[in-house]
């Protein structure tokens, strides 16, 4: 019986040991791993949205008009690039905000309070429906959850728009903050493999996640399916470690080729 427990004791001493060889051996970082790690700090979600409340009688509305997206810090002085359609509503005037405004009510009262297009537009049009004060919030945050306000200084056409320059350039006050560096868009091959790193919308869903879902981002492995140097759709290539490409965006469609996020 002795010998017998010993041997189990052996069994298990030489397991334990099998486990941490195995677990060294695979704890090795990957040159992928090394990417994602080394360029986090410099990958940031971007709100860009403004908001008011709306009074119908007893009833205060609120409603929202805007987006969320991502972007990358491309020198230590708070310089980002991001897409234009992620912040062209810094742009809006007051009239624009208050119409856009006005049309998120009307999708409101008839999906929530099961009025009709028509009765939605008469209750604003007739000025039964009160427009509060319009606030707007221009925000990065950090990957520490960090919110820094931004000044938007140049800006394209968001995609589906004019010559689909897709591209902005914001900046946050401060200095020595991470960056990734831009890549030569014009050694792009098709199946060349890429890094995918950014925000997904679903991290600002709290209702079904955490109130921290939206410092969750994501990194994931594709390759390049075209070469082509113009679309309608684009997004931002990056160097990393002279390895891949980094495109700072939740869902990818097309490239926009350095030379145009330079051009800013």
């Amino acid at each position: 019986m002795m010998a017998k427990k010993i041997f189990l004791f052996l069994m298990v001493i030489l397991f334990s040991l099998y486990q941490i060889k195995v677990f060294a051996a695979t704890s090795e970082w990957t040159q992928e791993e090394k990417l994602a790690i080394i360029n986090k700090p410099a990958i940031v979600r971007i709100w860009s949205y403004y908001y008011t409340n709306w009074t119908i009688g007893n009833y205060q509305i609120p409603t929202y008009y805007g987006g969320f997206g991502s972007g990358a810090f491309i020198n230590p002085d708070g310089h980002i690039v991001t897409n234009a359609h992620v912040v062209d509503m810094y742009m809006h005037s007051e009239q624009q905000k208050r119409e856009n405004l006005a049309w998120q009510l009307v999708y409101t009262l008839t999906d929530q309070y099961q009025l009709s297009k028509e009765q939605a537009i008469a209750l604003i049009t007739q000025g039964y429906a009160r427009i509060g004060k319009i606030r707007a919030v221009n925000v990065v945050v950090t990957p520490g959850g960090e919110e820094l306000p931004f000044a938007l200084k140049e800006i394209g056409s968001p995609a589906n728009q004019k010559d689909g320059k897709d591209v902005a350039i914001i900046k946050v006050e401060g200095h020595n903050y991470p960056t990734v560096h831009l890549g030569n868009s014009d050694k792009i091959r098709t199946g060349e493999k890429i890094f995918v790193a950014g925000y997904p919308s679903a991290g600002d869903l709290q209702e079904m996640g955490s109130s921290k879902s939206h410092l969750e981002w994501s990194w994931a492995i594709g390759s390049i399916s075209s070469d082509r140097k113009t679309s309608a759709y684009g997004h931002l290539s990056f160097k990393l470690m002279r390895t891949g490409l980094l495109l700072v965006i939740p869902e990818v469609r097309f490239l926009i080729p350095r030379d145009r996020s330079l051009a800013y």
